[in-house]
């Protein structure tokens, strides 16, 4: 049965919380991640699935603002119902959580449209952080993540960087920092309009499809530093 494009999702903040729905088929990092999770006022676990398939019947019915997301589960994996969600409810973040996220299955989780990936490894507060920075339009991998997606990239580059302007180099830098469209447009006294032009323009310039092509293309470059591990999603 199809579902029609976004009718699973409600604008953040309709409730007066961050609706999560936590997909893991073990009972106990499901009853782990809600735990976490009731640490932040601002956020509620409004659902819980054990399978992708659970979880695409889930948000068929249940409003939810983003989704956290076993990578390797029985049954629909989370490569496939992160294609799956980004078709049925493009406005849901979705944030995959993984205890592997060697290659390929790391790009390949990025290039299906997650908003964000994250290490079970990752400190507590990360998972909350995430939640919040994929809400505002970023992309939002855990430091030992982005080490590896980067690292794993840096032969794929070669000659010198683009040349760009004062302007771009100024927009492309705090966006590098995990500064939002809105915070960038404020700080460089734009509209932000002009910023996502200016985005654009990087994108084009860098040969990047994507906010995660586009990280590592800067990277590789050497316009933004290896660290980088919360970027603005294009909005």
């Amino acid at each position: 049965m199809s579902v029609a494009a976004d009718s699973c999702v409600q604008p953040p903040g309709v409730a007066g919380s961050i609706r999560v729905v936590v997909v893991d088929d073990h009972n106990l990092l499901r009853a782990g991640l809600r735990k976490i999770l009731a640490q932040d006022s601002g956020i509620e676990v409004v659902a819980e699935a054990a399978n992708g398939e659970e979880a695409l019947a889930l948000l068929g019915r249940v409003p939810a603002d983003v989704v956290l997301l076993d990578l390797h589960m029985p049954g629909l994996g989370g490569l496939e119902t992160v294609r799956r969600l980004r078709r049925r409810c493009p406005g849901v973040r979705i944030i995959v959580l993984s205890v592997s996220y060697q290659e390929p299955y790391l790009s390949a989780v990025l290039e299906a449209g997650a908003h964000g990936f994250l290490s079970k490894d990752c400190a507590v507060d990360e998972v909350v952080g995430a939640i919040h920075a994929v809400l505002c339009d970023d992309l939002y991998l855990s430091a030992d993540v982005a080490r590896l997606y980067v690292g794993t990239s840096r032969q794929r580059r070669g000659g010198a960087p683009p040349r760009l302007s004062h302007r771009e180099i100024q927009v492309l830098e705090l966006w590098g920092q995990g500064v939002g469209t809105q915070e960038i447009a404020e700080r460089l006294h734009l509209s932000p309009t002009t910023v996502r032009t200016y985005r654009h323009r990087l994108s084009q310039k860098l040969g990047a499809g994507n906010p995660a092509e586009l990280l590592r293309a800067a990277v590789l470059s050497g316009l933004l530093p290896g660290e980088a591990t919360s970027i603005p999603a294009e909005d």
